[in-house]
């Protein structure tokens, strides 16, 4: 979903931008991701809370797409 975004909502230069973007995103979270998940294990002893921050990052993202106005999808 998050690659179709910047072509959708950009134009030109700023689509290829946006797109360094969401693979700089993608790489951070393939780091950051796991070293919560170990950290939070490590204190905790389960990962039942890991996995939860995991699940409200990702309802955040969603929520974050889904607050981009109509208007602005397909302009490029």
């Amino acid at each position: 979903m998050f690659w179709s975004l910047p072509s959708r909502i950009l134009a030109g230069e700023a689509a290829a931008s946006g797109a360094g973007l969401v693979n700089i995103g993608a790489a951070i979270a393939g780091f950051v991701g796991p070293s919560i998940m170990g950290y939070l294990k490590g204190l905790t002893g389960s990962t039942e809370l890991g996995v939860a921050l995991l699940a409200l990052a990702l309802f955040s993202a969603a929520a974050l797409i889904l607050a981009i106005p109509r208007r602005f999808m397909g302009r490029a």
